[in-house]
């Protein structure tokens, strides 16, 4: 089974100021392996909805796979994650998810074959300081000058590592 891991970041500082405001985007990437060639097709879209930034992830891998990756993130009054998902399927079986809310903490993993992980980390329950998947590229986005400065930032990442369940 995976087991959530919320791990600490450099140290102190204020939720994620929010200086690039994030519209509506389309945009088409592609996942490479180790010596470059082109394993998926994606297609990234970014939208606005009820003032909160939705954005979507889809990658079509060669061997059939398809990831998703969604999440949603307040940009006011700062930057701030509130929720992520992301799921592999193989035809129309899911082979393995992970999702969290950041609003409560609440987070679930599924993999095919195994009981599902449904826990709660108070770690993640930090809005604008907890991230995770393409949300961090958001916040480091919005945190480079103060890294250029030299500045030191506290955030949580959420991540899904292997393991058994404590």
């Amino acid at each position: 089974m995976l087991v959530l891991v919320a791990m600490c970041v450099a140290l102190a500082a204020p939720a994620v100021p929010l200086r690039w405001p994030e519209g509506t985007l389309r945009g088409f990437p592609v996942v490479r392996d180790a010596s470059g060639r082109q394993i998926a097709n994606g297609t990234l879209t970014q939208w606005i909805e009820d003032g909160k930034l939705h954005v979507t992830a889809t990658y079509d891998f060669e061997d059939g796979r398809v990831v998703e990756e969604q999440t949603v993130l307040q940009q006011h009054p700062e930057l701030a994650q509130l929720r992520w998902s992301w799921e592999e399927r193989k035809g129309t079986e899911v082979q393995r998810s992970y999702s969290i809310d950041f609003t409560t903490g609440h987070a679930v993993v599924h993999k095919r074959g195994e009981d599902t992980l449904d826990d709660h980390l108070d770690d993640a329950r930090k809005p604008g300081r907890a991230f995770t998947g393409v949300g961090f590229m958001y916040a480091v986005k919005n945190l480079v000058p103060d890294l250029e400065k030299g500045g030191e930032i506290e955030l949580t990442a959420v991540a899904f590592t292997p393991g058994r369940e404590p």
